[in-house]
This record gives structure tokens, C-alpha cells and sequence, in this order.
């Protein structure tokens, strides 16, 4: 209770009032109560990790109460607030660092574009440096708001690719990402073996990150969020009432934090294999291998005969790596894994079902 005490205390009035006439971008939310963030500080617990030497990136900040609380609380050296002209309201952003004191800085440009944060770093509004892989990164924290559920899964599944591939923001170190995204993508990123949520996100999530809850709205029902995941996570229950501001009441949110782990996957063959059988995920892996290349019942069936019977869906993540590795080592898997992007897993899962038993 000390430090929710202490970050309440250095609010002033004029300090919080200036977030209250601030509307949320469109179809996104926005946190409206100084007191919650104050609570999510505490739970993920952020001085531990970083000093005075911290960089902070914030993708799509929004109404910026999240970000200028984190900067108070942490003092970074420095943080870039990203997003384009329409995101920053002016000179809102000026007035929050008259405000609270913090040190934000406007980056204007199009998250959703990759050449942005080249652009960004090359024009010095960001300098990250590279960190050893063996620890989280010690002075770079990334932190976005991607709770429009037009983008929100898409975006998260690249940056999970990024993680995965040690490029993108991913190629200074392992940075710890905190994300806000609508509940139903988190749902699916924490997606446990055998539900019928578990997806691609869900897989590369479990395999790249460590991936926990900090903050969730309080589920009307379990369709979102189980007993046994709140259970689990222990997250700080948000009403749309009294914590953040949308369009519609009716969207949930949840804060994610996202720590990339250190992984010895052969990546190719990994991402082949989950791209191709999870678009069979309902399909048990005695049938669904055959879509891993000519002859590759016969050569998983000895290999895999202990999770036969399973269905891709059903795989842990110790499982997932073992068909991998054994893909990895069969002599005669295709030459060229990546011959065409997957836009639709359902539609295509049927084409391929078609295809087999037209074949048999």
C-alpha cells in the first residue's frame, strides 16, 4: 500500500483534471483512474528492473494518464510517446509534462507501419542499446495500447513473430513489453492446451514470452476469462464504470506483460509446422501430419506415436518443440516452407481436408 500511497500523493489536482475532458482515441480505451494505475505499478513492480538509464517507447499512448504515471514513477532517462499527429491532440502532451513533470517526448509516426521505428531511432528520438540475452532488458520497457479490436490480434502476433525472431525493437534484447489489448485476444494469447481458444497466438506466445495478467475487467461471464485463469493470474479486476474510458461500454480490456524468453528453436521449421497444423487443430495428428509433406505419415508415426491421438489444439508447448525438432531432422521435408501467407486457417483447414480424403 505504500507505493499506491506514495504515487497518489504526487498527484495534484491540476495534474489529473487535464486527463478527465480527454476522450479515448476511437474504438480504443483509455485509463481514467490514477488510483488503478497506481495498483498495476505495484503489482508488476517495475523499479526492481530498471534505473535511471531506462528508455521507454509508448506505441499508440492514448490519453497519455498511463504513460505520464509510469514516467513519474520510473523517471526514465528517456520516453517517446508513438503515434501519429491525429493520436496526440495538439499539445496535449506538452501540457503533461507542465503538469506532472515528466519527460515525454513525441514521436509523430504511424505505429502501424514498419519503416516508423527505423525512422524514429535513426532520428535519434530513441536510443536503445543492445543487452545481453541472457536477462531481460535492463533499460528498455515498451509499452502500447492496442485495445481497438480491428487490429489488436493481428498486431500481437507480429510482435510475437518479432520476439521469436529477435528483430523489429526485439533486436536490442529481451525488452519487457506491457500491453493493453481488448480481454478476447489476451483470452486467446493465454489460451491453455485442449481449449477451443487456442490458436497461433497462443502457441508462439507460450513458446517466446512469459506472458501474465496484470489487470482484466471484471468478466460478466466466464466466456472470457475462467475461474481457474483468475485463479491463476490473480489480476486486478477493472470496471468501464470508474477505470477507463471507451466508445462502447460493453469492451473489455486486459494488461498484458509480456516477457520474451530465451528459446534454441529452429524457427523455420517451428512456425511451419504450428502454420500448418493448426489449421487442422480439431483434426488428431495421426491424419492432420499429412499436410506436413509427402510422406510424412509414415515418418512422424514412428517418431510421434505417444500424442498421435492428439489433436494440434491439445499439444503443450514441450510438445509442440518435439514435433518440431523431429521435423526438423526428417530428410525429406519440403525444400521451401513458406510458399504462401495464411489469410484464412478455417477456410483453408477444409481445402486441405478436401484434398486428403479426395486423395486416400
Amino acid at each position: 500500500m505504500r507505493l499506491i500511497r506514495s504515487i497518489s500523493l504526487s498527484l495534484n489536482v491540476s495534474s489529473t483534471s487535464i486527463f478527465q475532458t480527454m476522450k479515448p482515441s476511437r474504438f480504443s480505451a483509455a485509463i481514467s483512474n490514477p488510483y488503478t494505475v497506481a495498483k498495476i505499478l505495484q503489482k508488476v513492480a517495475l523499479r526492481d528492473t530498471y534505473g535511471s538509464d531506462l528508455a521507454i517507447l509508448d506505441i499508440f499512448p492514448n490519453n497519455g494518464l498511463f504513460s505520464g504515471l509510469v514516467n513519474e514513477h520510473l523517471k526514465p532517462h528517456q520516453h517517446v510517446v508513438m503515434g501519429s499527429e491525429a493520436d496526440f491532440h495538439g499539445d496535449f502532451y506538452a501540457k503533461i509534462n507542465a503538469a506532472m513533470h515528466t519527460n515525454l517526448q513525441k514521436a509523430v509516426k504511424d505505429p502501424r507501419h514498419w519503416e516508423s521505428y527505423s525512422e524514429m531511432i535513426a532520428e535519434g528520438y530513441l536510443t536503445p542499446r543492445k543487452a545481453a540475452r541472457t536477462n531481460l532488458h535492463p533499460a528498455f520497457l515498451i509499452s502500447a495500447n492496442i485495445t481497438n479490436p480491428k487490429y489488436a490480434e493481428k498486431t500481437l502476433m507480429r510482435w510475437l513473430g518479432c520476439i521469436g525472431n529477435r528483430n523489429w525493437l526485439q533486436k536490442y534484447g529481451r525488452a519487457r513489453m506491457l500491453v493493453w489489448t481488448n480481454a478476447a485476444t489476451a483470452s486467446k494469447l493465454l489460451a491453455p492446451a485442449g481449449s477451443p481458444k487456442r490458436g497461433r497466438l497462443a502457441i508462439f506466445g507460450e513458446q517466446f514470452t512469459d506472458t501474465t495478467l496484470v489487470a482484466t475487467t471484471a468478466p460478466k461471464s466466464s466466456e472470457t476469462w475462467s475461474a481457474a485463469d483468475l485463479a491463476r493470474y490473480d489480476p486486478i479486476l477493472l470496471e468501464p464504470e470508474t477505470d477507463y474510458k471507451v466508445h462502447s461500454m460493453t469492451q473489455e480490456i486486459s494488461l498484458l506483460d509480456i516477457k520474451p524468453c530465451n528459446h534454441a528453436l529452429d524457427l523455420d521449421s517451428f512456425e511451419y509446422v504450428v502454420k500448418q497444423l493448426m489449421m487442422l487443430r480439431n483434426v488428431r495428428l495421426e491424419t492432420a501430419l499429412m499436410v506436413l509433406g509427402a510422406g510424412s505419415k509414415e515418418y512422424f508415426s514412428e517418431q510421434l506415436s505417444g500424442v498421435l491421438q492428439r489433436k494440434p489444439r491439445e499439444l503443450t508447448a514441450d510438445e509442440w518443440v518435439l514435433v518440431s525438432k523431429t521435423f526438423s531432422m526428417w530428410p525429406f521435408k519440403p525444400e521451401f516452407l513458406f510458399d504462401h501467407p495464411v489469410e484464412n486457417e478455417e477456410v483453408e483447414a477444409v481445402d486441405l481436408l478436401f484434398g486428403m480424403f479426395s486423395r486416400a
